[in-house]
């Protein structure tokens, strides 16, 4: 999963707690309290409660949510032009215009 968070350029955050949380409600949403529980029953680096809440501050501080969206959409185009790429590289003829296209 931390590879997927990668891919997805999610750690451009470089905030490990965020991180921890972000895993441990993927695999079993829950309170922030339990997300501790969490990540030691997957056997994942455990954090602090404290640095949970550390980590929630931050994210409204420095605008997690604007830096994941832009992640977001960045991966989305990357993936859009790699899977053009691999049609035409494949000898396939992409008869249809892709949004970016446009």
């Amino acid at each position: 999963m931390t590879s997927t968070y990668a891919r997805l350029g999610f750690d451009v955050l470089a905030d490990e707690g965020f991180r921890a949380m972000v895993l441990a409600r993927i695999v079993e949403p829950t309170s922030k309290a339990e997300v501790v529980r969490v990540l030691e029953e997957i056997g994942a680096p455990a954090v602090g409660l404290r640095t949970l809440f550390r980590s929630l501050a931050r994210s409204q501080a420095q605008d997690y949510r604007g830096q994941l969206a832009t992640a977001a959409w960045a991966h989305s185009v990357r993936e859009c032009r790699e899977r053009r790429a691999r049609v035409l590289v494949g000898g396939h003829h992409a008869s249809r215009r892709t949004e970016l296209d446009r």
